[in-house]
């Protein structure tokens, strides 16, 4: 909770800063803002009108460096590299991260040979160095199978989400939402079948011991008349 407390705050510093500018005084901002340690989000920053209007001006490519920031991963970066503003390697280092957390979004589990082209490195050492760091800024929560050579995720944090991802997020919930309700009915139709079997076997054994109380009553009054005959002879 502290920690999202100190990225709330960077991000309001930066947000504040940038309401009194426009232009390119802005990259500034941006370039500060993909460099801050701890802020991993930047949907705030690209909402701002100031922020938005830097398209088709000569300030444009460092709004197209933030949306990769926000939206994309280390590969989109190196296909527009002559076209965009050059990484530091703070800034370098968080993209990559960032890549992992989009790929672990796909996947549960992700295969090291598919972290290495994301990653653009052959380096296992470097690869697994990226992971421990995304798992000790609470980006994801994973574990490495070095023998099976693969990332098992189990959670990720949220990135920035494109408005035209929405729809497609919104399908993926409805499916959840629905295979949840499939899952709860079944439960229940079990938790109804075992119900139904619980109360006939407690019946059929009402009935059993019934059935023996009535036989020790008839063996009972059996060895009672027989008594009856052997006195009165």
């Amino acid at each position: 909770k502290k920690k999202k407390k100190k990225k709330g705050k960077k991000m309001e510093a930066l947000l504040r800063l940038a309401n009194g500018m426009s232009g390119s005084s802005l990259k500034m901002i941006i370039t500060q803002a993909l460099s801050t340690s701890g802020l991993f989000v930047f949907g705030e920053l690209l909402d701002l009108e100031q922020v938005r209007a830097l398209e088709g001006t000569d300030a444009e490519p460092y709004l197209n460096l933030l949306r990769i920031f926000a939206y994309g991963t280390y590969q989109n970066y190196t296909q527009q590299q002559d076209l965009l503003p050059a990484l530091t390697e703070k800034q370098k280092r968080k993209l990559l991260l960032l890549s992992i957390v989009s790929l672990a979004q796909k996947s549960k589990t992700v295969s090291y040979d598919d972290l290495e082209i994301m990653l653009e490195t052959s380096s296992l050492r470097e690869l697994e160095d990226c992971v421990l760091e995304c798992i000790d800024k609470e980006l994801l929560m994973a574990k490495l199978d070095q023998r099976n050579r693969e990332m098992l995720v189990e959670w990720t944090f949220g990135r920035d989400v494109l408005d035209t991802d929405l729809s497609a997020m919104l399908t993926t919930l409805s499916r959840w939402h629905r295979n949840c309700e499939g899952t709860l009915k079944q439960l229940d139709d079990e938790i109804i079948k075992a119900s139904n079997l619980k109360a006939e076997r407690r019946r059929e054994q009402t009935e059993h011991n019934d059935k023996v109380a009535a036989i020790k009553v008839a063996v009972g009054m059996a060895l009672s008349n027989t008594d009856e005959m052997m006195m009165n002879d």
